[in-house]
């Protein structure tokens, strides 16, 4: 969305749009960025795991952070401590990377979750259409996953074509739903927002749940998964007073059986950027 769709949408003045946006990239609270189909990069398993430690945190938060197959490592409150979302090709290939982590000095226990089903989230599962790509289409790809505000006559050069083809090149991977457009914003006591992970389990269809998590704004992200939980997922907002209104508004759904929060102080890394 351009600068001047915003100052539109919000019936502000163009100029303070611009500034506030410029303001936000610059200090890192936001960033632009378009991410790949987990599974047009052969990412067919996605795991939350979350790391009881023994002794510092970060010395195996940084350790996760390390590892290609992390995507995002926080420290968060409560008794594990830190959590990580790891994606890999295979469960075998996930058994062994857990293997590697429990091998850590740092690790005194973990607890893995598989998500079966992203629901919500710019990351979400989706269904890839049948395209061909080329060597262009990988770079423009690379190119948009470290910063998605790039433009197609900044990219155009770079991968030599012109900006017009650049432009149909990457409508052409958005409507395929290879990738996604999104705001990664930063969590943690440094960022602007309070961030606070969930776990349900239900007693009833995890239908209706799922349609009250996915229709509130400061519900980010929400997963159907294998594990302790039926469904995980993560709120955002300004404030814990939101967060407690939205929780409290979770806890009155009948189907309801038990609910788990937990809040992330610290990211070490949120990056969903591969090659491809």
């Amino acid at each position: 969305m351009s600068v001047t769709a915003i100052a539109q949408n919000l019936q502000a003045p163009r100029a303070v749009v611009a500034q506030t946006v410029d303001s936000l990239l610059s200090s890192d609270t936001i960033r632009i960025v378009a991410a790949v189909n987990p599974s047009f990069l052969g990412i067919h398993v996605i795991a939350h795991v979350s790391i009881e430690p023994r002794g510092p945190v970060t010395p195996i938060a940084e350790f996760i952070a390390s590892l290609h197959e992390s995507v995002l490592v926080t420290s968060i409150t409560g008794s594990h401590s830190v959590v990580a979302e790891l994606r890999t090709g295979t469960h075998a290939d996930l058994h062994s990377l857990l293997s590697e982590i429990r091998l850590h000095s740092n690790v005194a226990r973990i607890d893995t979750l598989i998500y079966s089903n992203v629901r919500k989230g710019y990351h979400s599962s989706r269904d890839v259409s049948e395209v061909r790509i080329d060597d262009a289409d990988r770079e423009i790809m690379e190119i948009l996953q470290r910063d998605g505000r790039a433009s197609y006559t900044s990219i155009s050069p770079r991968v030599s074509l012109t900006a017009t083809t650049v432009r149909s090149r990457i409508q052409r991977l958005e409507e395929a739903q290879v990738i996604q457009f999104g705001v990664v914003e930063s969590r943690g006591v440094t960022g602007r927002q309070v961030s606070v992970g969930f776990g349900i389990n239900s007693s009833d269809s995890l239908e209706p749940l799922i349609g009250h998590l996915k229709e509130h704004s400061d519900v980010e992200f929400v997963a159907e998964c294998v594990g302790r939980f039926d469904v995980i997922g993560t709120l955002v907002s300004k404030d814990f007073q939101t967060i407690h209104e939205r929780i409290e508004s979770i806890l009155s759904l009948p189907s309801i059986d038990k609910f788990e929060t937990w809040t992330h102080i610290h990211t070490h890394k949120e990056d969903y950027s591969r090659r491809v």
